[in-house]
């Protein structure tokens, strides 16, 4: 064996064994957690959450406590996904919010879970602009089709497995005439439909608030968590911390989302202390009493 070969075959075999080893390491992994969410590990882990279903062979974003996903790239080959902006439209369908409803009404409309909307909308927890745009699950987004010569409103239903009632509704029709050319949505057939009205829940309690004071600014809560005046958190004697609760002035008519994060309030005379973000949404006045309606 020629000399230069002995001196660099035991390199070149260290080489190819390191390299070897690279590609057979396993990728990190996460065992899901009580209150987990694929959109909450994947922003976590500063990935996005198509990577997870790719990764885990996952065909929605239903997960199981236990259960242990991959969390980084299987193959270390694999460029990070920074495409998240330009891949919106196939992730999340849009909402346009119509006056006097509010996040948690138009979870109701479309028989979602609030925290869906919240984790959907980056938290969003302010009073809903008419005209606002927000998210829903990506099984809402509409598909145009325009319509062609011998189309009736039925053959199309059945051509993409929806209802024709569900037509209808998608597009504002009256009645099942359609005419050439017209475009028309079609809604994907797992989309559920939308309730005409969000039936709020029964008031859980009734009372006195008081504002955190501003000196509280930076203290820690119950929670572990600094208070911060902007967001929206209460304070409650036994509400399970993180329970999400649906406040509404009756003065005003205004309504916020906010989430039990502390305990208090040490005066008896009231049922919970509100950040200032919650007193301004609901446009508190004093000591103003309110109504509380438990989020499920």
């Amino acid at each position: 064996m020629p000399s230069f070969l002995r001196i660099a075959l035991p390199a070149l075999l260290a080489l190819a064994f390191a390299a070897g080893a690279a590609v057979a390491q396993p990728a990190d992994t996460y065992v899901v957690r009580r209150g987990d969410t694929l959109f909450g590990i994947a922003r976590e882990r500063g990935v996005s959450v198509e990577q997870l279903r790719r990764w885990n062979r996952l065909s929605g974003n239903r997960i199981r406590v236990g259960q242990r996903l991959i969390v980084s790239a299987p193959n270390p080959a694999e460029a990070p996904d920074t495409a998240l902006p330009d891949t919106t439209a196939r992730r999340y369908a849009a909402y346009t919010v119509r006056p006097g409803e509010t996040l948690y009404s138009v979870a109701q409309r479309f028989g979602l879970p609030a925290d869906t909307l919240f984790v959907l909308n980056d938290s969003l927890t302010a009073p809903l602009e008419a005209g606002r745009t927000i998210r829903l699950p990506a099984r809402f987004a509409t598909a145009p089709y325009v319509v062609r010569r011998g189309d009736t409103l039925f053959r199309i239903a059945a051509r993409h497995g929806v209802s024709v009632d569900a037509v209808r509704r998608a597009n504002a029709l009256r009645s099942d005439r359609i005419r050439v050319g017209q475009t028309l949505r079609i809604p994907s057939a797992s989309a559920t439909a939308p309730r005409p009205e969000g039936a709020l829940p029964e008031v859980w309690a009734r009372g006195r608030v008081l504002v955190y004071p501003p000196t509280f600014a930076g203290r820690l809560t119950a929670g572990g968590d600094p208070y911060d005046p902007a967001r929206f958190t209460v304070s409650h004697r036994t509400l399970p911390l993180g329970t999400l609760v649906l406040l509404t002035n009756p003065a005003t008519g205004r309504s916020t989302f906010a989430e039990v994060n502390d305990r208090g309030p040490l005066d008896d005379c009231c049922v919970m202390d509100v950040s200032e973000a919650v007193a301004r949404a609901l446009d508190l006045a004093g000591d103003a009493e309110i109504e509380i309606r438990l989020v499920p």
